[in-house]
């Protein structure tokens, strides 16, 4: 099978499987009849991104030349509730741009139906749901569930047992916010290109014997500024030393929640928070060179979270 790749400078590398062909069949399909349409604006569903979400992880982590079994994309969605009229997945790996998605979304690469080009701009959708991970190979996967009408299941309740008030689900706007603050944590780490990234869970109810500080970088956008939580000072011996976290990594997500806009103030009362079982996922610097002062700081740390 032959195979072709798109290689832009300062871009990731990707692959395609129908090369030139595809972009040319994209293009005259936009410049037909079929390609002119108006779509209102769909709603972001919190449930329906926990559907792209877990598919994302269960893309990336997939190993081997056999092809990922997984089941059907309705069934996934009935877990979280019912919907009607149509329901549909895709993927992207490699762009990190939101207009380069939609494009790779029309061109739809790979698939001769379209599936992707035609679940995105039918009328009948009215939900999405989108997650991102990095890619192993390719930078980022983006992954995208839509449907028809959807309503999400109530909490289940044991039989003669009143069930507790369930708090009320995110808002579109804290909804939103969350989403672009895991695209700007994802956009910056892409960025950086010699950043790797761990993930460590930690059950002790000891403290943790790690002191962070604010660092202000160049953020995922031009011209922005992002204020990180840095491990400045590590317990030799104590619970993240034995997790095998370092001075100089970056904290970005708490039990899965990005870091991103949250700051110093925020982060250690995320972490704080969140209680045990604590999931971190940081980020390291592929080489770390240690300098004396940085070995003080971590000979000198006391227990502080």
């Amino acid at each position: 099978t032959k195979k072709f790749t798109l290689q832009r400078k300062g871009r990731p590398t990707v692959e395609l499987h129908e090369g030139y062909d595809v972009a040319k069949d994209a293009l005259d399909w936009l410049k037909s009849d079929k390609g002119h349409f108006h779509l209102d604006p769909l709603d972001l569903d919190p449930a329906l991104c926990l559907v792209s979400k877990k598919r994302a992880h269960a893309l990336v982590n997939h190993t081997g030349s056999e092809p990922l079994i997984e089941t059907s994309c309705a069934s996934r969605v009935d877990e979280h509730g019912v919907w009607d009229k149509i329901v549909a997945e895709g993927y992207i790996e490699g762009e990190d741009d939101p207009r380069e998605v939609v494009l790779s979304l029309l061109i739809d690469d790979g698939c001769p139906k379209r599936d992707s080009r035609n679940s995105m701009i039918s009328p009948t959708i009215k939900k999405i749901g989108i997650a991102m991970v990095p890619s192993p190979t390719q930078g980022l996967l983006v992954a995208i569930t839509w449907c028809g009408p959807f309503k999400r299941h109530p909490p289940p309740a044991a039989e003669g047992v009143i069930a507790p008030k369930e708090p009320a689900p995110p808002s579109k706007k804290a909804v939103e916010a969350s989403v672009a603050a895991e695209t700007r944590m994802y956009l910056w780490l892409n960025e950086q290109g010699d950043m790797l990234e761990y993930e460590t869970t930690i059950t002790s109810d000891k403290k943790l014997g790690i002191k962070l500080e604010a660092k202000e970088v160049p953020g995922a956008l031009e011209g922005e500024v992002a204020e990180l939580s840095y491990v400045s000072a590590i317990h030799p011996g104590g619970v993240c030393d034995l997790a095998g976290i370092s001075v100089g990594d970056v904290v970005c997500f708490v039990n899965g929640e990005s870091t991103y806009y949250s700051g110093l103030k925020g982060t250690m009362g995320m972490i704080k928070k969140a209680g045990r079982p604590l999931c971190l996922r940081l980020a390291k610097r592929e080489i770390i060179d240690y300098d004396e002062s940085m070995l003080e700081a971590d000979r000198s740390c006391v227990h502080k979270e």
